[in-house]
């Protein structure tokens, strides 16, 4: 089973551990297998901004955002035309979009919605609430990656609606419960391996990592 032609495959996607356990490798190569995919857009929002920039002008990159109220526009806007592609639907009598995929791809989750500014903070949590909630029939996917696994942090209507999360290594067996529903992260290797909870699987799948550039 490759790992990464089976993440881009689900819905909404969730890659959460502790810094250097591999989450850079699994987004840049989830980057990479999407670019190879036929009517796809990426949307990439890069807090460090060297993580991901070096995408920004790949034809298939339609959107790049940097900042936090760069971020918030980016997710404003997705929102926007995932509810023009269901007016779309709704006209045409049709049940789900069938004209491309958008792929919103975040780096390091926890740094938009910790920011000071507490406007944009929550702009940021109602946009990607909404996008999860709804996104699915659309085709508008996020894909996420953290290393803060909290609820504090993270928002109850994004977690609720990701259907599918990859654990890497977590700081201990809470994190671990939190992230797939049992222990098991916290004891994985520093890099390379990950559970997989998805819901076509019975229970989380401990899955290799395959390295497509420098991981974190």
């Amino acid at each position: 089973m490759d790992f990464y032609t089976t993440a881009i495959k689900q819905p909404h996607l969730l890659i959460a551990g502790t810094t250097g356990s591999g989450k850079s490798t699994a987004i840049h190569g989830i980057i990479n297998t999407v670019l190879n995919l036929p009517r796809v857009s990426l949307w990439l929002v890069d807090p460090k901004r060297v993580e991901l920039n070096q995408y920004k002008n790949s034809p298939k990159v339609d959107a790049y955002a940097s900042t936090a109220p760069g971020a918030a526009l980016l997710l404003r806007s997705a929102c926007e035309e995932m509810e023009r592609r269901y007016r779309t639907l709704e006209k045409a009598g049709l049940q789900k979009w069938e004209n491309g995929d958008i792929y919103i791809i975040i780096d390091e989750l926890a740094d938009l919605l910790i920011v000071p500014d507490k406007k944009t903070a929550s702009e940021i949590r109602v946009y990607l609430s909404r996008l999860a909630q709804l996104g699915r029939a659309a085709r508008v996917h996020l894909i996420v990656a953290t290393q803060f696994v909290r609820r504090s942090v993270l928002p109850l209507a994004l977690v609720a609606n990701i259907p599918a999360v990859v654990g890497l290594r977590t700081r201990d067996k809470l994190e671990s419960r939190l992230l797939i529903g049992c222990a098991g992260c916290e004891a994985l290797p520093m890099y390379g391996e990950c559970y997989f909870a998805a819901p076509e699987f019975l229970q989380p799948q401990k899955m290799k990592i395959c390295r497509a550039s420098k991981g974190d």
